[in-house]
């Protein structure tokens, strides 16, 4: 991110927060359209109504958790970072492990996890 930041002329702390924040939590959103888009696109929303419901919601959860986030990290950047920070700290006590490994588990891990399944949850239905 050090280069990504330094090739962009932002500082570490702009990078962060525009990376792990801005970036990864609307990615996640977009891809929460992934499931609902392909049941329209393949027509098989009339042999699901009750999935199509489902999956709106989906999206529609994703859309609002978005939103939340970007309120509650708000900007200045300084302030938005140090906040994250705080709340992976506050994590990291409850949970008795390190920061690190909260940032590992959030960042990576579960944007993984998230990303992998709005893009693979259409192979499930039939």
């Amino acid at each position: 991110m050090l280069l990504i930041g330094g090739a962009a002329r932002l500082s570490y702390i702009e990078i962060s927060v525009i990376f792990n924040l801005w970036i990864q939590g609307g990615l996640l959103t977009l891809s929460s359209v992934v499931p609902i888009s392909v049941l329209l696109y393949t027509g098989n929303y009339n042999e699901h109504p009750f999935l199509m419901i489902i999956l709106s919601l989906y999206t529609l959860l994703y859309i609002v958790l978005f939103i939340l986030m970007l309120v509650h990290y708000k900007l200045p950047f300084d302030r938005a970072y140090y906040l994250c920070v705080d709340d992976l700290r506050t994590i990291a006590k409850k949970w008795h492990i390190t920061y690190q490994v909260v940032n590992i588990l959030i960042f990576i891990v579960a944007f993984l996890v998230l990303l992998c399944a709005n893009v693979f949850i259409p192979f499930l239905v039939k």
